[in-house]
């Protein structure tokens, strides 16, 4: 088929509201222009948002940088015994916000490591402080590593956790974590595995007590187009 038949019938597709296939989604990485994607690209945003643009001013809060996970690709975990190894206290976590919110920040996105030394006690603590002290700053937190850690050391399920954390603040869960969702890619990248499934239960369970979140994709590293497509 030819490239423009191919862009053709992927458009129709899309404005079906068909899924397209794996092929459709390998055909855009290696071979459409990327002018006619952009074009596509501007259809389908039309239709969700027409000519608006918004975000959010935020902050990155990375309450600590200790994690036992050890993916290969991660230049900031660390063990716990380097110097340089550091948990943030609420008090801390506080303070940090504070000499951002004159600028006008409006979400704090707080993640970290999977950090064995923590436990639910202190997420709901630092929610309920950024909660109590800014409440007009919404929080955007916490990987799916970190929620399954925490509810498997609560002995909870992922629906129980998550509505826990809802409750002292949580607004929204960011998409960090499912890097490839492949298995074979994310064992080879160092993560655990079963971490993929593990990824879409728990998103799947925000969704499902209405809670929002994002997905994100890592790539650019042993990738091919087509576990991109599978993700």
């Amino acid at each position: 088929m030819l490239v423009s038949n191919y862009i053709s019938s992927i458009e129709r597709k899309v404005e079906s509201g068909e899924d397209l296939d794996v092929d459709d989604i390998i055909f855009m990485y290696d071979e459409a222009d990327v002018n006619d994607l952009g074009k596509l690209a501007r259809k389908i945003t039309e239709k969700i948002s027409g000519n608006r643009v918004s975000f959010v001013s935020n902050i990155i809060l990375n309450y600590t940088n200790v994690c036992n996970v050890r993916c290969k690709f991660c230049a900031f975990y660390r063990t716990g015994k380097e110097p340089d190894a550091y948990t943030m206290t609420p008090d801390q976590v506080i303070e940090e916000i504070r000499k951002y919110y004159p600028l006008g920040i409006r979400q704090v996105l707080i993640q970290g490591g999977v950090n064995p030394n923590l436990d639910l006690d202190y997420y709901i603590e630092v929610f309920r402080r950024i909660r109590k002290e800014f409440p007009d700053v919404g929080i955007n937190g916490l990987s799916t590593a970190e929620i399954n850690f925490i509810s498997r050391k609560a002995r909870m399920s992922y629906e129980d956790t998550i509505s826990i954390l809802r409750e002292a603040g949580l607004e929204t869960i960011p998409g960090a974590g499912a890097e490839i969702l492949d298995e074979d890619i994310r064992v080879a990248l160092g993560r655990p595995a079963g971490s993929g499934r593990q990824w879409l239960e728990i998103m799947e369970t925000a969704h499902r007590i209405g809670v929002r979140t994002s997905a994100t994709m890592v790539y650019g590293h042993i990738e091919k187009s087509v576990n991109k497509a599978h993700h």
